[in-house]
């Protein structure tokens, strides 16, 4: 006999191992939800090796039940679970009751079919005969279980509807004319013009001779108006016609007074023919308004105004005071449109801006152009020239002009030009700047003794060295700007001379100037000697 404390010491050691062997693999299993499945699968897990595809929720794991939790997949099978699934797609599940989820006419709170066996809205019942509008007729005989008024053996009425369940409705139930009212009711079913409607709430309809069912004014027994419409539906309007056509009646506020006459009605022109022709109850030659003793009959043209009439006396005061269809004549000396701003009527009538500051120069006036070199006050805003906003910042203007003077002194011929014609808009003392814009060829020489100077002169001495070679030209700039300012420099005006040769034998040279394409009032002759040219004026 084995000695059962050997067989002990042999098995003691063996469970030992497998205990430490099983403690070593359950630790390799991750489980956070302890549902005995994790993620990853692994064979040390207690339920096995399958994944847990929520570790998170010990109600999902491989094989869980369905359970209606929100939870669409609790057992892991990749697919929803059958209760959360509207498989019929009537908007119900399992979850939500519905006891047939491949039948879409089943689900909880549809309506009962009869007699087809099926518990249609999930109540746990199949009552296939009932009576479901209460009429007293089981729904296997009723026609119509949802119309209480329709069962077998009731009376047919003018309703639309198979009342007695016989297959078809009364003859005169019907709509031919499509007006929406059956022919056993209303008054002509071949006219859709003439139904029950009440469109304009006045209590009668076309079927009770409204003669217009969109006007609340018009229908039977209503009173008649002076309007032009027949209000009593009666087909006659009974207010007074319009008998000259001059769109007014007796009827009218305000009444025509003549309606024999088309020219006289409320509001016409009144005209001077001792008529009422405006309907107010007076005529113009009545009228006095004023006092003057002028009507606008008589031509008064402002019978508001007891100083103005045909008698009345001209001022200066914006207003045609003798009707003579001038305004202020005689206060307009220039006749530029502005009255003397001297005058003091005209002062106290007009604005300041309305006013000419001397009204004998047609030129001054508030819409004149300020000149800006003239020393006169051209727009009447009390600014002249360079004081005027108009010829502020304004740049100088050059002008070589072409008065030029010639002169022999020691031996040479000098030329004079002449800029003094320059301005500046805003009376500022003037740099000039002259300059040799165009050299002449070969045989004559000009030589500039000033170039930029506050005096408006140039000083070119001449020289010809070939009185065979000729003629020559040349061109001289002007240039002048602001003293001390170089940046209001004017644009460049020019002189243009030419000298040519009149004789070589008895040799005379002539200078024509020009400056601007104005012709020279003057041509210069030159008489060489030794080289030099002595200048002679001709005018």
């Amino acid at each position: 006999m084995r000695n059962p404390f050997t067989t002990m010491a042999v098995l003691v050691p063996a469970l030992v191992a497998v205990l430490i062997w099983s403690a070593d693999a359950r630790a390799q299993c991750t489980d956070l939800d302890g549902d005995g499945w994790g993620d990853p699968g692994d064979v040390s897990c207690p339920s096995g090796s399958d994944l847990d595809c929520d570790d998170g929720d010990n109600t999902v794991y491989p094989g869980a039940p369905d359970v209606c939790d929100a939870v669409l997949d609790n057992d892991c099978d990749g697919a929803t679970d059958p209760l959360e699934d509207d498989v019929d797609g009537d908007g119900f599940t399992g979850c939500d009751g519905d006891c047939d989820d491949a039948d879409a006419l089943v689900y909880p709170g549809a309506a009962e079919v009869c007699n087809d066996g099926i518990d249609n809205d999930c109540d746990g019942g199949t009552p296939d005969i009932f009576d479901a509008d209460g009429d007293g007729s089981d729904c296997d005989l009723d026609c119509d279980d949802t119309n209480a008024d329709a069962f077998p053996g009731n009376t047919e009425v003018c309703d639309g509807a198979d009342n007695d369940c016989d297959g078809s409705v009364g003859p005169t139930e019907v709509d031919v004319d499509e007006d929406g009212w059956l022919a056993c009711i209303e008054c002509d079913d071949n006219d859709a013009t003439l139904n029950l409607d009440d469109l304009d709430m006045d209590g009668y309809s076309t079927c009770h001779d409204d003669c217009d069912d969109d006007d609340a004014e018009r229908f039977p027994g209503n009173m008649e108006l002076c309007d032009g419409i027949d209000n009593d539906c009666n087909d006659d309007t009974d207010e007074l016609v319009d008998g000259d056509g001059d769109g007014f009646s007796a009827c009218d506020d305000p009444a025509d007074c003549d309606d024999t006459d088309a020219t006289v009605f409320p509001g016409a022109t009144e005209i001077c023919d001792g008529q009422d022709t405006d309907c107010d109850d007076a005529t113009s030659e009545d009228v006095d308004d004023d006092g003057d003793t002028y009507t606008e009959c008589d031509g008064d043209c402002d019978d508001t105004d007891a100083a103005i009439s045909p008698d009345g006396v001209e001022i200066c005061n914006g207003a045609d005071d003798n009707c003579d269809d001038t305004i202020d004549e005689g206060f307009d000396v220039d006749g530029d449109g502005f009255v003397d701003g001297a005058n003091d009527d005209c002062v106290g009538a007009y604005e300041p801006e309305e006013l000419d500051c001397d009204d004998d120069n047609a030129d001054v006036n508030p819409e004149a152009v300020e000149v800006c070199d003239d020393e006169i006050d051209n727009d009447c805003n009390e600014d002249v020239d360079g004081d005027d906003e108009e010829c502020a910042n304004l740049a100088p203007v050059a002008d070589a002009g072409y008065d030029q003077q010639a002169r022999y002194l020691a031996g040479m011929v000098t030329l004079r030009f002449d800029g003094t014609g320059s301005y500046d808009p805003e009376a500022t003392d003037l740099l000039y700047t002259w300059a040799i814009d165009q050299e002449p060829t070969d045989g004559v020489k000009l030589n500039t003794l000033v170039t930029a100077s506050t005096s408006p002169y140039a000083f070119l001495v001449v020289e010809i060295d070939d009185v065979t070679k000729g003629p020559w030209d040349f061109t001289l700039s002007l240039k002048v700007s602001e003293n001390g300012n170089p940046d209001s420099e004017s644009e460049l005006d020019f002189v243009q001379g030419h000298i040519y040769i009149d004789d070589p034998i008895f040799p005379t040279a002539r200078c024509d100037v020009a400056s601007n394409g104005r012709p020279s009032p003057a041509s210069m002759l030159f008489l060489v000697f030794g080289g030099f040219v002595l200048a002679l004026r001709r005018r």
